[in-house]
């Protein structure tokens, strides 16, 4: 029994990590079937926009994470449908992490856009994107009120 544990761990050669595909956006980009898995940070602070591939390219579980990795200081970060091929898929549900006494976050049941305003986003707000091959499901988190608006 011991020489099944040496033997299957003697090529290894140590820890071995598996690493999460990481990609530095730095201007307007389109996402496509292969981006699936794939963590996505926003550089540029004067802002992009993000398009989702569109809803019939992508199989059942396509997913990706996308993060403010530079605070927007002109126009805003923008994550889309293909609005070419999709109309109101992204289910959304915004927390914010701010307290007050009027609401939570945004969410909806069928949007196009995501926009994360100049002055509001803050580095580290994060979006898991999956789909159902209906849907976009979104599940953001933002730190301050108003940093994510949905339409």
């Amino acid at each position: 029994m011991r020489n099944d544990v040496l033997n299957s761990s003697s090529n290894s050669y140590g820890k071995q990590y598996d690493l999460l595909p990481y990609e530095s956006i730095t201007a307007a980009k389109s996402l496509d079937e292969d981006d699936s898995g794939k963590v996505f940070t926003l550089d540029l602070a004067a802002g992009f926009t993000v398009t989702l591939p569109a809803i019939a390219s992508v199989p059942e579980g396509w997913y990706c994470k996308i993060v403010v990795g530079t605070n927007c200081s002109s126009n805003s970060y923008i994550i889309t449908e293909n609005t070419t091929y999709d109309t109101n898929i992204i289910v959304a549900q915004v927390n914010e992490l701010e307290t007050d006494d009027t609401e939570d976050g945004p969410s909806s049941t069928g949007c196009t856009t995501i926009t994360l305003g100049n002055a509001v986003d803050t580095v580290g707000d994060t979006f898991d994107i999956w789909s159902n091959g209906t849907n976009y499901f979104v599940q953001g988190t933002v730190k301050l009120d108003g940093g994510a608006a949905l339409a």
